[in-house]
C-alpha cells in the first residue's frame, strides 16, 4: 500500500481547491447576469492547465461551458466556441509566455475563431471583415474581463501558495 505523505496530500488538496474554485467561478458567472462577453472563461482556460500542470485539464473549461449550456441553451457557434477554448487551454500549457500575454493571445484566438463561426452561420451573409470589426466592442470587453480574472486567479493562487507553502508555481503576470 502506498502512503501519501502530508506534503503530497496538502499539494493535492491545494490543486483540487484551485481547480474547483476556477470551475465554480466560471460556471457561476454564466448565471450571474454579467454584461455580454464579461466572463472568466478564457482566464479559466489559461489558468486551469497551469495550476493542474497537465495539458489534459485544458478540456475543463469546455466541460463547464457545456454543462452550463445544458441549462442556458445551445447556439449555432458552439463548435467554434468550444474549439477555441480547447485551443487556448492547450496553447496556455505549451507556450512559455507571461499570463498577461497568454490572456491577450487567448482573446485574439477567441476573436478569430468564434467570429469566423459567426461569419459562417450568419444569415444573410455578411463580409468576414464586417463580422470581425463589429465584434471589436464585445471582444474588448472580453479582453478586459480576461485580464481581470487572470489577475484574480493568479492572486488567489499566490495567497493559497503562501498560506500552505506547498504549491510551487513559476508563473508570473
Amino acid at each position: 500500500m502506498v502512503e501519501i505523505v502530508p506534503e503530497e496530500q496538502t499539494q493535492r488538496t491545494n490543486w483540487l481547491f484551485g481547480i474547483t474554485f476556477v470551475c465554480f467561478l466560471v460556471g457561476l458567472t454564466r448565471f450571474a447576469g454579467l454584461p455580454p462577453n464579461f466572463t472568466p472563461i478564457i482566464a479559466g482556460a489559461i489558468f486551469l492547465p497551469l495550476i493542474s500542470q497537465g495539458i489534459h485539464y485544458a478540456c475543463l473549461p469546455v466541460i463547464v461551458l457545456f454543462l452550463t449550456d445544458l441549462v442556458l441553451g445551445f447556439h449555432s457557434t458552439m463548435f467554434y466556441t468550444y474549439g477555441s477554448l480547447l485551443l487556448i487551454g492547450v496553447l496556455a500549457h505549451l507556450v512559455r509566455l507571461s499570463l498577461v500575454f497568454k490572456a491577450v493571445l487567448g482573446v485574439l484566438i477567441w476573436h478569430l475563431v468564434v467570429n469566423f463561426g459567426v461569419y459562417v452561420n450568419s444569415v444573410p451573409a455578411r463580409p468576414l471583415l464586417e463580422v470581425y470589426v463589429s465584434a471589436w466592442p464585445f471582444d474588448f470587453r472580453l479582453l478586459v474581463s480576461t485580464l481581470l480574472f487572470t489577475c484574480l486567479f493568479w492572486l488567489t493562487e499566490r495567497l493559497i501558495s503562501r498560506r500552505f507553502r506547498s504549491v510551487d508555481m513559476n508563473a508570473s503576470l
